[in-house]
């Protein structure tokens, strides 16, 4: 199994969160402890996905299929944001042979194919931004302020310095570059859509009522996805933009209790 599993303390029902490109399972430990405070029959676990923080690179090809199948089997619920949202999809599909999951959460993460990749451009021009720099830095605050002196912000340079490790020769940034643009090409083809069809878990389909990624005909596509099944249902949360966990994170953490109580 190429994926980094942190497990929290808690329940029974085992419970993933997965991150987006870039980032790492502990995106995600704050909004995981506060859900499971007041759930307390989960058991979360932190995914860190192939090829990124402490997680190993797997096995070629690199793709949303791959990086479902790096995850333990039996989960009660799966979380992803963003590029981890299409991977908890694939997960869900793939478990309906086994252990169906009973509850899926899809955090500002649009089903739809978008070969144009629209509304991921600010991501796009990060990993852009990335090949420009050296591969080793003397330590962690030399590779933030070279990051920031590209014309990014501290906090997105303090975002990225969590995939960072050190070695014998400095301290680097983890993700290969290469790897992750296989793992977004795949993103971008796949059909969330068809797969969801198979599912028969509830669905929280959550979007950032600010919104980028999810554009207006993206947002009609998901409620109308939702009208027709009777286990699908689409949130807004508004005054969110896409990185909705750090931007209302209290707002999440009321919604998933709700639901998983």
């Amino acid at each position: 199994m190429s994926a980094h599993i942190d497990v929290l303390e808690g329940g029974e029902r085992s419970f993933l969160f997965l991150h987006g490109i870039l980032g790492t399972g502990a995106n995600w430990r704050s909004i995981a402890r506060a859900t499971q405070k007041k759930v307390p029959e989960i058991l979360p676990s932190l995914v860190t996905l192939r090829g990124h923080g402490n997680a190993e690179d797997g096995a070629a090809p690199h793709t949303i299929q791959a990086a479902a199948s790096d995850l333990p089997a039996g989960a009660y619920g799966i979380l992803g944001h963003s590029f981890g949202g299409k991977v908890a999809i694939q997960y869900a599909a793939q478990s309906m042979n086994a252990s169906p999951v009973q509850q899926l959460w899809i955090i500002d993460s649009v089903p739809s194919p978008r070969p144009e990749r629209k509304g991921s451009e600010s991501v796009l021009k990060v990993i852009d931004t990335l090949r420009t720099l050296p591969r080793f830095f003397p330590d962690r605050r030399a590779f933030m302020d070279a990051v920031v002196a590209t014309g990014l912000s501290k906090p997105l340079a303090q975002w990225l310095s969590m995939n960072t490790r050190s070695s014998d020769e400095g301290v680097f940034f983890r993700p290969k570059l290469e790897q992750i643009d296989q793992l977004l090409a795949d993103y971008f083809e796949v059909d969330g859509y068809g797969l969801l069809e198979t599912v028969s878990a509830e669905v929280h389909i959550v979007i950032g009522g600010d919104s980028e990624v999810f554009t207006e005909s993206e947002r009609e596509r998901a409620r109308a996805f939702a009208a027709d099944r009777s286990n699908v249902f689409v949130h807004v949360i508004e005054g969110a933009g896409h990185w909705v966990h750090s931007e209302k994170p209290r707002d999440l953490i009321a919604l998933l209790s709700e639901r998983l109580s």
